[in-house]
């Protein structure tokens, strides 16, 4: 049988390409995921961190830390879940700084 030939190498994606790709069809898949719950997919994530670490309440620098964000992006993130009332409040007791808890 002869091989057919393929389609050129400069005409392949290369693999930074074929990485974006999935990257985006595994963000779309996510968001219809969480579509029916009205969540974000940071707002899921920032969840799970949550509730990982549910035996003590998280500082907002400690779950930017674990979702490998800026701290100004967890704390619109985390606003939106406490508006929804998903997660809760609490003024730490050392320095009165609002911390998080489930």
């Amino acid at each position: 049988m002869p091989n057919k030939p393929g389609p050129a190498p400069e005409d392949e994606p290369s693999l930074t390409q074929l990485v974006m790709r999935t990257a985006r069809t595994l963000r779309r898949s996510t968001m219809g995921e969480l579509e029916p719950f009205g969540l974000t997919p940071s707002q899921s994530r920032a969840l799970g961190v949550i509730s990982r670490h549910c035996d003590r309440p998280l500082r907002l620098g400690d779950i930017a830390a674990h979702l490998d964000i800026a701290p100004r992006s967890a704390t619109e993130v985390v606003d939106a879940l406490e508006e929804r009332g998903l997660v809760r409040r609490s003024p730490t007791r050392r320095t009165g700084e609002r911390s998080r808890s489930r």
